[in-house]
């Protein structure tokens, strides 16, 4: 602890973080001791550049969990499809694909009326 008082005793001296620093850690201490020579308007500004940085990454995050489901919704509904052109009953859809005879059913549906679509429109 007594080297993090030492960087804020010497912040004022502070003009760059040494090239040399590859302790994350360290790096931290030094760029919070250098905060303490900020002026109000430079902190706010270096707050909300955070928060926008860890709003943007929560944003990929998100994004990348919803196309993983859509992904997944994806192949269930591929597999539904295929396991009713093989004449697999909807109770065993349901058990092997872990989902509610309900939703076989509406994917079933869909795929029936996009057939339909597809006929009428030749």
């Amino acid at each position: 602890m007594l080297w993090i008082r030492g960087l804020s005793f010497n912040a004022p001296k502070l003009e760059v973080i040494p090239e040399n620093v590859d302790d994350e850690g360290l790096r931290e201490a030094y760029l919070d001791a250098d905060q303490h020579r900020w002026k109000k308007e430079e902190l706010i500004a270096y707050d909300n550049a955070s928060i926008a940085e860890q709003d943007e990454k929560g944003k990929l995050t998100a994004a990348k969990k919803r196309g993983k489901e859509e992904g997944k919704e994806e192949k269930i509904v591929e597999a539904v499809i295929e396991m009713y052109n093989d004449a697999v009953p909807v109770k065993t859809i349901a058990k092997y694909l872990k989902v509610i005879e309900e939703k076989v059913f509406q994917i079933i549906e869909m795929h029936l009326k996009e057939q339909e679509n597809n006929n009428l429109s030749l």
